[in-house]
C-alpha cells in the first residue's frame, strides 16, 4: 500500500546544505556538500601553554570555529602581563572544537579525497608479466591502504594513488582493484519529494509518496536503479543468468545468489540486489569481511545488498509478488543496519510522481510481537533464522544466561519448537 516515505539527509561533517523547506527535489537533486573529508582530531592544550585558565581560552584564539588553519598559522596568543606567548598550529585543518572548560583546541584534518569509481591496476599497464605482478605485490585483499603506500615493488614501484581498500587481487587476471575509502562527497535527495524540515545546518528531511518494504539485513551504503526482476528463478541467482540487460539495474531474486554472480553482477555495475536470503560463507568469500557482525555501510561492496528474510529462508510469494510489480521502476535501496539500540532496519523505497495526499493519515505501527507473527533471530545461537511464534508469556521468565526476559514460543522453519527472550528476536 502507497505510504508516506520520510528520509533523512545529513552531512557528515562541515558543508553546506543547498535547498529550502518546500522545494520539490528528484532522487538525484544535489542537497548538499562537503566542505571537506574529515579525517583525524589534533588536540591543542592552549590554555596550558599560554598559562591561562582554561575559561579565558575563547579571548586568546585568533581564528573563529570551523575556520581554516595552516600548519605553524598562530593559533593562539597571550601578550598581557608583559609577556608575549603564542600557539603555533601542529597541522592543518579546520577549528572543529574549543573547550572553555579544558582549554582546548581540537583540529579537523580534512582527507585527501579520491575517485568515486573503483581503480584497477593491472600488469600490462605496468608493463610486467603476470607472474611478475605477482611476485611484487605488497597487498592482499582485504587490506586497507593509504595514499602513496607501495602496492606493486619492483624497479618501478606503483604507489596506491588514494586511501582505499584492495578489493580484490588476481594471480590469473594479474590486477588488483582499489575501492576508494574517502570520496568527495555530494548528499543527494535519495528519492523525489518535497523538503519539509531542517533541523540544522547539517540535516535536510525530505518527503515522498510511494511504496515501502523493510528488510532484515543490509550490506553496503544507499543505492538508486531502476528494478529488473528474475521472475521465474526459483533456486539461487547464477552467473549465467545475467546478461548486458541487467547492466546497472537493481536485481529482485527470490532466493539467494553465488559467488560467481556476485562477482559478475560487480562487472555489469548492477546497482544492488534485492535477496531472499544469502549464504554467509559466500558474501564472507566475497567480501572478505563477516557479514554476521559487519552491517550496513561499513561493508564495502560495489552494490547494496538488502535481504528480505534473511540468511536462511527464500522470500515468500506474497512479498515477491508485492515486490515485482514495480518492475521498471527506480527504486532507491538503503542498506544501513542497526540491530541493538536504535534498531534501524533497511529499505527499499519505489517513490512516485504524485504528491502526498492532502487527507492522508498515518498508519498505525504494530511494533509489539504478537502469535502467529514471523519473527528473525538478532542473536545467537538461532541468529538470521526466521521462526513463527508460537505463544508469548504474560510474565518475566528466567533465561539460560539468569536474567529475567519476556519469553516467546518458536517455531522454526524445520518444525523444531523451543523457548526464546522477546529480545532477541526482530518482527518481519
Amino acid at each position: 500500500m502507497k505510504e508516506k516515505l520520510t528520509v533523512t539527509r545529513r552531512l557528515i561533517a562541515q558543508g553546506q546544505l543547498l535547498a529550502s523547506v518546500g522545494d520539490q527535489v528528484e532522487h538525484d537533486t544535489i542537497v548538499g556538500k562537503l566542505d571537506y573529508i574529515p579525517g583525524q582530531m589534533v588536540r591543542i592544550n592552549v590554555a596550558d601553554i599560554l598559562g591561562i585558565a582554561p575559561r579565558y581560552i575563547n579571548r586568546k584564539i585568533t581564528k573563529d570555529l570551523n575556520s581554516w588553519v595552516e600548519k605553524n598559522e598562530i593559533l593562539a596568543q597571550n601578550d598581557e602581563f608583559f609577556s608575549e606567548k603564542e600557539v603555533l598550529s601542529p597541522t592543518s585543518g579546520y577549528i572543529a572544537l574549543v573547550s572553555r572548560f579544558l582549554g582546548n583546541v581540537f583540529i579537523r584534518e580534512p582527507l585527501p579525497a579520491g575517485p568515486k569509481e573503483p581503480i584497477m591496476v593491472t600488469a600490462e599497464e605496468l608493463g610486467l608479466s603476470k607472474l611478475a605482478f605477482m611476485t611484487n605485490c605488497l597487498v592482499k585483499a582485504g587490506t586497507v591502504v593509504d595514499k602513496g603506500r607501495i602496492l606493486i615493488g619492483g624497479k618501478n614501484p606503483y604507489a596506491s594513488p588514494a586511501v582505499g581498500k584492495i578489493r580484490d587481487v588476481s594471480a590469473s587476471g594479474g590486477y588488483l582493484v582499489i575501492a576508494p575509502l574517502y570520496q568527495a562527497t555530494e548528499l543527494m535527495a535519495h528519492i523525489q519529494g518535497r523538503v519539509v524540515e531542517i533541523p540544522d545546518s547539517s540535516t535536510m528531511i525530505i518527503e515522498g509518496y510511494g511504496y515501502r518494504y523493510q528488510g532484515v539485513f543490509g550490506f553496503g551504503s544507499e543505492q538508486i536503479g531502476f528494478l529488473k526482476v528474475f521472475d521465474q528463478l526459483n533456486r539461487d541467482l547464477e552467473a549465467d543468468d545475467l546478461s548486458e540487460d541487467d547492466r546497472e539495474k537493481v536485481l529482485l531474486v527470490k532466493h539467494g545468489i553465488s559467488l560467481e554472480a556476485l562477482k559478475r553482477a560487480e562487472e555489469l555495475e548492477v546497482k544492488g540486489l534485492i535477496l531472499g536470503r544469502i549464504n554467509p560463507k559466500t558474501l564472507r568469500e566475497y567480501s572478505h569481511e563477516d557479514p554476521l557482525t559487519v552491517f550496513g555501510q561499513r561493508l564495502d561492496l560495489p552494490f547494496t545488498i538488502i535481504l528480505m528474510q534473511g540468511f536462511g529462508s527464500p522470500m515468500p510469494d506474497s512479498l515477491f509478488d508485492q515486490i515485482k510489480t514495480h518492475e521498471n521502476m527506480l527504486v532507491a535501496l538503503d542498506g544501513s543496519t542497526q540491530l541493538r539500540a536504535g534498531v534501524q532496519r533497511p529499505q527499499v523505497l519505489f517513490p512516485l510522481a504524485e504528491s502526498l495526499p492532502e487527507d492522508y493519515v498515518e498508519p498505525g505501527v504494530a511494533k509489539d510481537i504478537e502469535v502467529g507473527d514471523r519473527v528473525i533471530f538478532v542473536r545467537e545461537p538461532h541468529f538470521g533464522k526466521s521462526a513463527t511464534v508460537l505463544a508469548k508469556s504474560a510474565q518475566l521468565k528466567e533465561t539460560p544466561a539468569k536474567t529475567k526476559a519476556a519469553m516467546l514460543t518458536l517455531q522454526l522453519d524445520d518444525g523444531s519448537e523451543f523457548l526464546a527472550p522477546q529480545q532477541n528476536c526482530l518482527k518481519l
